[in-house]
């Protein structure tokens, strides 16, 4: 597994309000946001391996929250670099919840300690 993507499928309750969240977690444009949900594309990813993912998986987590408050529906997915939700054959997608990504996360730590012991 090298990467985390959310997709979100539906608004929820307030469009504005999605949007913005998103935007605010991620700096995309409106148009992009809205173009992603859409097109059913991954509007956040968190690359597993990188330096800065304990920060990268608490903005994913605050988003999570925020689109949960709003009603929005969405899917985490486990994916490896080069593939997207929509490449990989639905019944092949591992789903990824909150108590799965913080696994993830404490895995990732673990890793990164042997290493520099």
């Amino acid at each position: 597994m090298a990467k985390v993507s959310l997709v979100v499928h539906d608004f929820g309750r307030n469009t504005t309000q999605t949007v913005s969240a998103i935007r605010r977690h991620t700096s995309l444009p409106i148009s992009e946001v809205s173009a992603r949900i859409r097109d059913r594309e991954p509007v956040f990813e968190v690359r597993m391996w990188e330096r800065d993912v304990r920060d990268k998986v608490e903005v994913l987590r605050s988003l999570v929250e925020q689109l949960l408050a709003l009603g929005a529906s969405f899917e985490m997915f486990e994916l490896m670099n080069d593939q997207s939700p929509k490449t990989v054959d639905s019944e092949r997608l591992i789903r990824v919840d909150l108590p799965k990504l913080n696994n993830l996360l404490l895995a990732h730590e673990r890793q990164a300690r042997q290493r520099h012991d």
